[in-house]
């Protein structure tokens, strides 16, 4: 099974999300700007462990799962595939080497935020006759 998360922790985000020292409760705008961020960590800068599987950089596959689309941001020269449990099987049923992110979780403080994204290598019928993958 090959699965890395990648936990990012953000702290003293009060500049960036304009949070004061009261009380604050996280928008959607808050949760797009810690994605944003996460995202220009984990693929811009390639700092995600196993970046270096991942085989077409410029197009970046994304789970549905967990993760509103809306809030993901557009990235110069990165176009963020997003795909369902259904579309990554029949993707990784054609090619035996298809990584995708995942969110597993989102969460935002008073003065931090944290996230983990997976890098996972998803299984198809070619990875598991070679052992290799994660169930969709």
């Amino acid at each position: 099974m090959m699965k890395t998360s990648y936990r990012i922790t953000l702290w003293c985000l009060a500049c960036t999300l304009s949070c004061s020292k009261a009380v604050h409760e996280s928008t959607e705008h808050d949760t797009a700007e810690i994605i944003r961020l996460s995202l220009e960590r984990a693929i811009v800068a390639g700092q995600i462990p196993d970046y270096h599987l991942i085989k077409d950089k410029q197009n970046i596959i994304i789970s549905a799962e967990g993760i509103d689309p809306s809030l993901l941001p557009q990235l110069p020269g990165i176009n963020l595939v997003i795909l369902n449990d259904q579309q990554l099987r029949e993707r990784a049923d054609a090619d035996e080497l298809v990584f995708f992110l995942k969110f597993r979780s989102i969460e935002i403080a008073v003065d931090r935020a944290e996230v983990i994204l997976n890098n996972t290598q998803a299984i198809g019928k070619r990875t598991k006759e070679m052992g290799f993958g994660e169930e969709v």
